[in-house]
């Protein structure tokens, strides 16, 4: 085990397996599976940690089920976070935010492969500023459209009102 302590702003001792303590992870897995059958649900005030979610997914995972398996997850449990990424039977969980995949219809990948092509740049960036785009103030954009129409339109909206 190495003990080290955080730089401010953060101040913190935390502990971390060395190379020799990996070497007992066989061990510590087995032992955790020993008591995972032996635990039942939080009780009320318990707490949840992301480090014993983090240990509950290594002792249930299975590898041989997951061989041919390729994906991400993301689990809340209360206020914890927990992401997962499986990989032809391995898993890793990651701290922090994990990048997500974004699955699309043939219809829409060519539609963004399109837009993209058109504004030379790359799809992700077609994607990621049609997001920005569109959880930004949505009230002042549609103002914005109906202002534009207006004065664009002004002698065609005028025709149709008489």
């Amino acid at each position: 085990m190495e003990r080290r302590l955080l730089p401010p702003p953060d101040r913190a001792v935390v502990y971390a397996l060395t190379d020799n303590g990996r070497t007992m992870n066989d061990a510590v897995l087995g032992l955790a599976r020993w008591g995972a059958t032996r635990l039942g649900d939080p009780r009320p005030g318990e707490v949840v940690t992301a480090d014993s979610l983090v240990m509950a997914l290594r002792t249930t995972f299975h590898p041989d089920a997951a061989a041919d398996v390729t994906a991400t997850w993301e689990r809340h449990v209360g206020d914890t976070v927990l992401h997962a990424i499986v990989d032809h039977g391995t898993v890793l969980v990651p701290s922090g935010v994990v990048a997500m995949n974004l699955r699309l219809s043939d219809d829409e990948a060519a539609a963004l492969r399109r837009k993209a092509d058109d504004e030379g740049c790359s799809m992700q960036e077609v994607a990621r500023t049609a997001i920005r785009q569109y959880t930004t103030d949505r009230q002042s954009r549609l103002s914005a459209a109906i202002e534009r129409i207006r004065t664009e339109d002004a002698e065609l909206l005028d025709r149709l009102a008489k």
